[in-house]
């Protein structure tokens, strides 16, 4: 049961970082196309696209965050579970391709 609890936690955080980062990428798009002309109703849409998107950015990396920080916490007190290969690969493998 513990097992399936971290598995679950770990498809939660990569979810979230998914999600987070294609949100920054439309934010990113978005502050870039920012300068054009438009009607007011346009920029006024354009704004609100902006403003939607940064705040699910915000949430969903501030949830990844949390559940990284769980799992960090469960570490230091319950280490036998997170040892077993399966678990290190599935680890190993998320850091290698969030940070590099």
């Amino acid at each position: 049961q513990f097992q399936r609890f971290m598995n679950m936690l770990l498809n939660d955080a990569i979810s979230c970082l998914d999600d987070g980062f294609a949100a920054l990428k439309t934010v990113r798009r978005l502050e870039d196309t920012e300068a054009t002309e438009g009607t007011q109703e346009a920029n006024e849409e354009h704004e609100r696209q902006l403003t939607g998107n940064q705040g699910h950015a915000r949430g969903m990396l501030q949830l990844a965050n949390n559940n990284i920080h769980m799992l960090a916490l469960l570490t230091t007190e319950i280490t036998v579970p997170f040892v077993q290969p399966e678990f290190v690969d599935r680890v190993a493998s998320m850091l290698d391709y969030y940070l590099v």
